[in-house]
């Protein structure tokens, strides 16, 4: 088998972006501000395994800002299988009857402001 050298192998060379993020002048996508834009913030699960008995989104619905609340049935009403997964599209975008994991998305709140739709997730009752 011939040998190859490479000339790269210990070299150190700088990334295209370093300078800009260095300097500051590097665009991130949290500071994007595009017209009529709404900001999404997840209530999620704080227990590992339960059965979801009700979700209670109208005081978080009813704050000035809030656009919109979504839950699981809400998504079914716009996708009859409302499930993703790498290997098997078995997990629910949003819970649907219980949550399996701690931290699992139960509902999504979309808000002009990041504060408000953060504030307005906290209100969300699940039982």
């Amino acid at each position: 088998m011939a040998e190859t050298s490479t000339t790269t192998v210990g070299q150190s060379y700088g990334r295209l972006e370093g300078h800009a993020k260095v300097t500051g002048r590097a665009d991130y996508i949290y500071n994007l501000r595009l017209p009529s834009m709404l900001h999404a913030k997840i209530h999620r699960s704080p227990i590992g395994h339960g059965r979801i008995n009700s979700i209670d989104v109208s005081a978080a619905a009813a704050m000035p800002g809030v656009h919109m609340v979504v839950t699981g049935e809400d998504v079914k009403t716009v996708l009859p299988e409302p499930y993703y997964g790498p290997a098997f599209h078995d997990q629910p975008i949003l819970a649907l009857d219980k949550v399996r994991h701690f931290g699992a998305p139960v509902a999504a709140v979309l808000a002009a402001d990041s504060h408000i739709a953060d504030r307005a997730a906290r209100r969300i009752v699940v039982e």
